[in-house]
């Protein structure tokens, strides 16, 4: 009789036990799947982006003759700021004063006019994607959706000072390649926090520009992460929470980051700053676990406010992020 019990309580166990161990795989398979979703997402981006580069630099000719004074697109304002007729439907426009308009320069605002539809298809088949630019050495650009870049930039503003352009512009130059601007940053036309996939463009072996697809941290939630009932978060290399779940946020009790308030146009990069670092946590357990998550574990339990916890974690690749998911 009592090894019969024995028996039976030994079954029970161990069917808890796989039942347990079912509910953590299915976990982590959800994550997974988030994971693998969000990543095709960026790599069907980085790919249209690099499609289109090539089209720039190798089917595009710059220096083909034109006739300045019979185009009516582009026009001079009292500030000396070239911009384009405006068209909702079409990229916007937008070259600073200072900028000596040479017959050169000329050429180029004309002879890029076919990177709009490259610009505008990136935009379209890739529903993460809010925002497509061409931005060359002179600071001229070619911006979609359309901005009103008289409101947005100041007139002397020189976008080819700011991180994004030098970053790339330092980069070697090999065909076929993108790199990630994966650093929250705000957008200077005015999407908010965005992180960028860029390419940088060379014309008869000299750097001539970049493109690049701008991507808003907002969107990636939307799409991703919309759960109103599981926590997500994703973190950097460092512990730096980058975006969560309402829910994460009230769990861990850290603030959620709201999007850039637009008072002024820029003059300056603006990164997202001040944001906690689960590194850093009071709490030593969530130290050691996110630790761990980050030197290469997919999976940590522990006990977080006198409850058993589980952090599940994947890695985006592209961006070099985490995603978490915590089970309480």
């Amino acid at each position: 009789m009592k090894f019969s019990v024995l028996i039976f309580f030994l079954i029970v166990l161990i069917l808890f036990s796989c039942k347990r161990n079912h509910e953590k795989d299915l976990n982590y398979i959800h994550l997974e799947q988030i994971s693998k979703r969000l990543a095709s997402d960026l790599t069907n981006v980085e790919k249209d982006l690099l499609n289109a580069a090539q089209i720039i630099q190798h089917k595009i000719d710059f220096e083909k003759g034109i006739d300045w004074e019979k185009q009516h697109r582009y026009i001079l304002n009292q500030n000396n700021v070239l911009s384009a007729q405006s068209d909702e439907n079409n990229c916007a426009v937008f070259l600073p004063s200072g900028i000596e308009v040479t017959q050169k320069l000329k050429k180029t605002i004309i002879n890029s006019e076919p990177i709009d539809t490259l610009l505008i298809d990136i935009c379209y088949k890739n529903r993460i994607v809010n925002q497509v630019y061409f931005l060359d050495t002179n600071s001229f650009l070619r911006i979609f959706p359309y901005i009103n870049v008289g409101k947005q930039f100041l007139p002397t503003i020189r976008l080819t000072e700011f991180n994004t352009y030098k970053t790339i512009a330092s980069k070697p130059f090999f065909e076929n390649k993108a790199y990630w601007i994966n650093d929250p940053y705000a957008d200077p036309s005015g999407r908010g926090w965005i992180i960028s996939c860029v390419s940088p463009l060379y014309y008869h072996d000299q750097f001539f520009g970049i493109i690049s697809a701008d991507i808003m941290l907002k969107s990636i939630c939307e799409k991703h992460l919309s759960s109103e009932s599981e926590m997500f978060i994703i973190i950097n290399t460092n512990g730096e929470l980058l975006s969560c779940t309402k829910k994460a946020a009230s769990f861990l009790k850290i603030p959620l980051k709201n999007d850039y308030p637009y008072y002024k146009p820029f003059t300056e990069d603006i990164f997202l700053s001040g944001n906690p670092s689960l590194l850093n946590s009071h709490k030593k357990n969530i130290r050691k676990a996110v630790k761990s998550l980050i030197q290469g574990k997919n999976m940590v339990e522990l006990i977080y406010e006198s409850n058993k916890t589980i952090i599940y974690s994947s890695k985006i690749k592209e961006t070099n992020w985490l995603l978490l998911k915590i089970i309480n």
